[in-house]
């Protein structure tokens, strides 16, 4: 997967010739858009999309931030933003997405993420417009359906009960999208190129898209060895991988990125990570955390690290858990490990 490290990318260009000033057009990555205004709300996004492969111009030195998206249009930015992963054990589900097209790989990844679904079971519609409201739900997916603190949305727009309520409150909780106005969201507008990529903008400066179909890493089957080698030693059983609650420990070592500890971002316990992926409470539940250098380290250092701190041992060695779940993300310049237990 390609991490998204270079959050920052905008440089203007000032000309003038022949006594008249020039659009100020925005440079990233050696591309120049004379359509993205210096200033404008959208100017550090498109700059962050193109230097990632993200989104491409229209052609003519022109974005067109004000072109409405697809379907097709918006899966495929996300799956991009992703490192354009690939799903080929994955059957297509959607008769209307030919392979070959551009966006196949892209729609197959995403209905195999469950980020989006078809508008029918057998059609995906490619071509229809994306609206506002359908591209915050796309990405609340992606964040694991997190909860959120705000209860009353504000927007008089937003039904409770639209699919889109929650992604909506969430979003703009945490400032991934703004209303229209103070009072509306317009979630049935169509999403324009330049709030698209925005949306995605914010929220991967953020959070790195760090998606559950590539599976668990060397990093995080050794950490699970290490715990068990060292339950051995005390007469343990083994712990044995727990994939189905997986999920959840990616989650919480990309939480860990923004607000250390055992209190999620939103305030709430890490034990309502589960309610996250509709997953049930378990009745035995204990996490371990870690920040580590990115360079310097090593499995066996952070085992060793959460076996010399007595609450890290305890959940280690405790006889009330039968599973365990594991995550070392390495990214932003850090380790960030959790280690999630079930029993």
């Amino acid at each position: 997967m390609s991490h998204l490290r270079n959050r920052f990318l905008a440089l203007a260009l000032a000309l003038v010739l022949l006594g008249a000033c020039l659009v100020v057009p925005v440079f990233a990555a050696g591309v120049t858009f004379s359509d993205v205004l210096p200033g404008s709300w959208y100017e550090e996004a498109v700059s962050w999309g193109v230097q990632n492969g993200v989104v491409n111009g229209m052609g003519n030195n022109k974005f067109m931030p004000d072109r409405e998206c697809t379907r097709a249009h918006i899966v495929t930015m996300i799956w991009r933003a992703a490192g354009s992963p690939r799903s080929d054990s994955y059957k297509m589900s959607y008769t209307d997405v030919p392979k070959g097209s551009w966006y196949y790989d892209a729609v197959l990844w995403a209905d195999y993420e469950r980020i989006t679904q078809g508008m029918t079971k057998t059609e995906f519609w490619p071509d229809y417009h994306c609206t506002r409201g359908q591209i915050v739900t796309f990405i609340y997916r992606i964040a694991g359906r997190p909860p959120q603190n705000t209860v009353t949305s504000p927007f008089t727009d937003v039904r409770s009960n639209a699919y889109y309520a929650k992604p909506v409150a969430w979003a703009t909780e945490i400032g991934i999208a703004q209303g229209m106005t103070s009072r509306t969201f317009a979630p049935d507008d169509v999403c324009t190129r330049a709030q698209a990529v925005t949306f995605l903008y914010r929220y991967c400066s953020v959070y790195p898209i760090l998606m559950f179909g590539e599976g668990p890493s060397v990093d995080d089957y050794a950490m699970v060895s290490k715990i068990n080698a060292s339950r051995a030693e005390y007469g343990l059983p083994k712990l044995s991988f727990n994939m189905q609650y997986w999920p959840c420990a990616v989650r919480r070592a990309q939480e860990q990125m923004v607000s250390f500890g055992h209190v999620r971002p939103n305030g709430s316990s890490w034990e309502t990570i589960v309610y996250d992926f509709g997953l049930p409470q378990t009745n035995w539940r204990g996490e371990n955390v870690q920040k580590a250098n990115y360079t310097t380290f090593t499995v066996d250092a952070s085992h060793t690290a959460f076996m010399n701190s007595a609450s890290h041992r305890a959940n280690i060695l405790s006889t009330n858990y039968t599973s365990v779940s594991v995550c070392v993300l390495r990214e932003n310049g850090g380790t960030f490990i959790a280690v999630l237990f079930w029993g």
